[in-house]
């Protein structure tokens, strides 16, 4: 079925909360989040959840990406695996 998915974004200390997207297994954020990295070697987390009415939300799966290469190179595109799930993929433009 389809779920109301929504993504929480980690770096160093900075936490951002995607918009949930409704009744959706092909979700589009477009969502822009800046934050300051002092260390190359930090790990972007993201996190997927499920909205659940109830206030259980569900893990969808869950990507860690180690900026280095953004760093590197000024900036990193890329379509990541899901870990934790089934399938799925998570696409991640990162500028430097």
């Amino acid at each position: 079925g389809k779920s109301d998915p929504y993504g929480i974004i980690t770096i160093g200390a900075n936490q951002f909360r995607t918009p949930v997207v409704l009744n959706s297994i092909n979700p589009k954020w477009h969502y822009l989040c800046e934050a300051s990295v002092y260390a190359t070697h930090s790990l972007l987390g993201i996190q997927l959840m499920d909205k659940d009415d109830t206030g259980k939300d569900e893990n969808l799966g869950r990507v860690n990406f180690d900026v280095a290469s953004a760093a590197e190179e000024g900036s990193t595109d890329a379509w990541l695996p899901l870990e934790g799930a089934e399938s799925g993929r998570v696409h991640v433009q990162l500028d430097w």
